[in-house]
């Protein structure tokens, strides 16, 4: 039986090989935005802009133990945002929304949803 499967794999294979599959290509990746604060969703406008909603990074404000982490508190800012990118410009037009996370930025709640 074992001879069987492999008779019919060793035969999918040369088949596949001898048929003119090319091998895929490595996709390629622009950079459309950058320095975004815990970027979370994604929305299209009707004109074609992408609309990105930021969590932030928290702040110095009152701070609430993690949930997530031990013995370290999530502080209070006004770090999240919404970017909008159109046509290579990329603009924060909704600054100031409420943002929660370690000091040093990490574990985020924050602005998840921009709806347009």
């Amino acid at each position: 039986m074992k001879l069987k499967q492999f008779g019919i794999t060793f035969l999918s294979v040369c088949i596949a090989a001898f048929s003119g599959m090319e091998a895929a290509e490595a996709a390629s990746f622009s950079v459309i935005a950058d320095g975004l604060n815990n970027p979370r969703g994604l929305t299209f406008g009707n004109d074609g802009s992408l609309y990105v909603t930021e969590a932030g990074t928290g702040g110095s404000g009152a701070c609430v133990p993690s949930p997530s982490v031990a013995n370290q508190s999530l502080c209070y800012g006004t770090t999240g945002a919404v970017t909008k990118i159109r046509n290579g410009t990329q603009e924060r037009i909704l600054t100031g929304l409420p943002s929660l996370a370690l000091p040093d930025g990490t574990d985020t709640s924050g602005a998840s949803r921009y709806q347009i």
